[in-house]
């Protein structure tokens, strides 16, 4: 720890703006005895930070307001705004890019879109046996938590796999989860590359974040980096298609994450009810296995991520069925 911090007398800066907090104290005090300032809600509201008082200064924006549009060639919703145009379907469809009006049809008339033609070409650039992966990782923290990584590198300590050998084959699933005390990346790697077939097509939800970290990994390690590299190549992106636009549900409300496509597409499973439900509680859960004492709680908590893992590739193996259903193909 002492080679990563260094300790600076700043005592005499501190005692050069004691004055200055004084006066600053002061001015506040007066400011507070007046209104509240008449300033409305804008780009400063969230640059070059999230302002603590959006939820008082916005609470007269409705649901499915025009800053609730997404993605590329949407609106300036702060010019929509000034004009006097608060509500999605109050926009003049002209002035709608082709993504926003899916957008936009979908709130007004529950209108879904399918591009038939273009989901087909992206199943047909698949092949078996076909995995479906995915990892959770380690906070983002400034500190290094293990040695040999570095500041805000997410560690990969937990992986799901679903594998299709072919056509009508029964299902099979591994999963890994290191323990919390310890360095998990080649054992991570190791136990990934141990089951991954080496000619399989391998699907991520947002395949960047799997292949950076499987980069990683492979520089960390370069006796397995030829190997790792052949994986990465087989990786394809199963988001594509949803953030492409050729899928559009109007339930997705703007969205292409698997939180917002899978209920849309198959209600039966769902991420409500899950101690773990996301990333980022799955990364605050693997910490706090790091400093739990009971090995009952530390069992529990190890069930908890297994369940949101394996349901992140098990959401990925039922939305492939749904998409091969609207265009009756993939049959390789």
């Amino acid at each position: 720890m002492d080679e990563l911090f260094a300790i600076l007398d700043v005592t005499g800066e501190v005692q050069a703006k004691q004055a200055e907090v004084i006066t600053s104290i002061a001015v506040m005090r007066v400011m507070l005895q007046g209104d509240l300032p008449q300033i409305d809600i804008g780009p400063h509201c969230s640059d070059p930070y999230e302002c603590s008082f959006c939820g008082h200064c916005w609470q007269h924006i409705p649901e499915n307001s025009v800053f609730d549009f997404s993605d590329h060639g949407r609106p300036d919703s702060f010019a929509l705004y000034q004009q006097g145009i608060l509500k999605m379907e109050d926009v003049q469809v002209e002035r709608l890019k082709w993504r926003q009006k899916l957008q936009l049809d979908g709130l007004l008339h529950q209108k879904n879109h399918v591009d038939v033609p273009a989901v087909q070409d992206f199943l047909d650039s698949l092949w078996y046996p076909l995995c479906f992966m995915d990892f959770e990782t380690t906070y983002m923290t400034p500190v290094p938590l293990f040695d040999g990584t570095h500041p805000y590198q997410q560690v990969p300590f937990q992986f799901s796999l679903h594998i299709l050998e072919k056509p009508g084959s029964e299902l099979r699933h591994h999963e890994f989860l290191a323990p919390s005390g310890s360095n998990p990346q080649i054992s991570f790697l190791q136990s990934l590359l141990a089951v991954v077939p080496k000619v399989a097509c391998i699907l991520a939800w947002n395949q960047v974040f799997e292949k950076s970290r499987l980069h990683e990994l492979a520089e960390t390690f370069p006796d397995y980096r030829q190997e790792v590299y052949a994986l990465t190549e087989n990786i394809r992106d199963l988001m594509s298609p949803f953030r492409s636009k050729y899928i559009y549900h109007w339930q997705f409300d703007g969205s292409y994450s698997i939180k917002a496509v899978l209920p849309a597409l198959v209600p039966e499973l769902s991420y409500k009810g899950l101690a773990v439900n996301n990333g980022e509680m799955a990364a605050n859960t693997w910490q706090q296995m790091r400093y739990e004492n009971d090995e009952g709680r530390i069992a529990e908590l190890r069930l908890q991520l297994l369940e949101y893992c394996h349901l992140d590739t098990l959401a990925m193996v039922r939305i492939l069925e749904k998409m091969r259903e609207m265009v009756g193909g993939f049959n390789q």
